[in-house]
């Protein structure tokens, strides 16, 4: 699960990312890609949360306009309650900020 040296940018918000190997457990979550841009701010969290075998769904370290700017993590539905104080406490293991655990949900509109 080493890091590339090459770095990809979100155009948007110019966050600088880093290429990460895609961890077997969530390859068929990511269409068996064998990499994904990571923003640089949360790379630690994020590898340590795959060493944990948790599936991570998408990630952003922040931005002003959303979620005053807290870096956030959209996890599998798969996780209940206890799973996700779990793991943010895995996150508190690397990182002192607060972020946002999130999930998809269908909604019928």
């Amino acid at each position: 699960m080493g890091i590339f040296s090459k770095l990809c940018i979100n155009n948007k918000y110019m966050h600088k990312q880093i290429i990460l190997k895609v961890p077997e457990h969530i390859k068929e979550f990511r269409n068996n890609k064998k990499t994904v841009c990571i923003d640089e701010k949360i790379v630690d969290v994020i590898k340590h949360l795959w060493s944990k075998k948790i599936i991570t769904l998408g990630c952003c370290q922040g931005i002003p306009e959303y979620m005053d700017n807290r870096p956030n993590i959209i996890i599998s539905n798969e996780y209940k309650k206890t799973d996700i104080d779990q793991i943010k406490v895995y996150i508190k293991e690397i990182d002192n900020r607060h972020f946002a655990i999130l999930q998809w949900n269908l909604i019928e509109v």
